[in-house]
């Protein structure tokens, strides 16, 4: 991935290309893994709530904090794809740098 950026081993501006699409996607799994864990917490502390209302509430409020989170990120992205190809613009997702 890096080979691309480099001419005759010295990094280039197209490197922040890289860096960037390297950090969307390690930064896309952590949010994800943030939100698996809410669902987790929010799901087991839902179970175990029993007859407290104060934890229900405390738990359906993880759960769908959860849920709202992920549909944002998937509206957001499907918005952008959306637009771009209503606007002819390719890869309106993608971070790139034109050098001429």
């Amino acid at each position: 991935m890096w080979d691309s950026c480099l001419v005759e081993g010295v990094p280039t501006i197209k490197c922040f290309e890289v860096l960037f699409a390297l950090l969307l996607r390690s930064l896309s799994g952590l949010v994800f893994v943030i939100l698996l864990a809410m669902f987790v917490m929010g799901s087991i502390s839902w179970l175990t709530a029993g007859d407290n209302p104060e934890k229900l509430k405390k738990a359906k409020a993880t759960f769908f904090s959860a849920l709202t989170g992920l549909i944002i990120i998937a509206v957001s992205y499907l918005v952008l794809v959306i637009l771009g190809d209503f606007l002819g613009l390719e890869g309106l997702t993608q971070f790139k740098i034109v050098t001429d």
